[in-house]
């Protein structure tokens, strides 16, 4: 009997600890911005989404949902992408429903577009462009510089479901570790 404490006290230790272990293919809330710079007349795209890391220590973002788009030109105020933001990628010979953002801009694919069509920001093949519409001149669809491009990789942190089963699992296996002992 003694043997079998033991037991699940260590196997509800091991679940309680890869429980704690954050999944990186959680869907995250991510923040990006570029710069585009021509001789001193900047466009600075940039807003959030949702999506999904595909490896521990990877590059690649996919799953991605709920954009926001934000407009920045040189000497103007900033202003939000009307409408609902479609996001599509572009498959040799067309833009498709998907999108590949990568936290260093290397292998970015995405057409960020609004349900109107009148704003978009795309990157594909190592080129970006964007057209904010009446709120700024639209730029050329031109290499990029990645040094002007920012995708922040949140920190992973387990949500409160899974703190709170940790808790009642830690719970379970004290009383288990204190019946033995008694």
């Amino acid at each position: 009997m003694k043997n079998m404490y033991k037991l699940t006290t260590v196997g509800l230790a091991a679940l309680g600890l890869a429980l704690a272990t954050p999944s990186s293919y959680a869907q995250q809330n991510y923040d990006y911005s570029y710069t585009f710079d021509a001789s001193g007349n900047y466009l600075t795209v940039s807003g959030s989404f949702e999506g999904y890391l595909n490896e521990p220590g990877g590059n690649l973002v996919t799953g991605i949902s709920d954009v926001t788009v934000f407009y920045t030109p040189s000497g103007g105020s900033t202003t939000e992408m009307t409408g609902t933001v479609d996001v599509d990628t572009y498959n040799g010979s067309s833009w498709v429903p998907g999108g590949v953002l990568s936290l260093d801009g290397t292998q970015n694919n995405f057409l960020f577009e609004n349900n109107s069509e009148t704003q978009n920001f795309a990157w594909e093949g190592g080129n970006a462009f964007a057209n904010p519409g009446s709120l700024a001149p639209a730029t050329t669809f031109s290499p990029v510089t990645l040094a002007n491009w920012s995708l922040v990789d949140p920190p992973s942190v387990p949500d409160s479901g899974t703190t709170a089963m940790l808790c009642g699992i830690s719970l379970v296996a004290l009383g288990l570790f204190r019946r033995k002992l008694a």
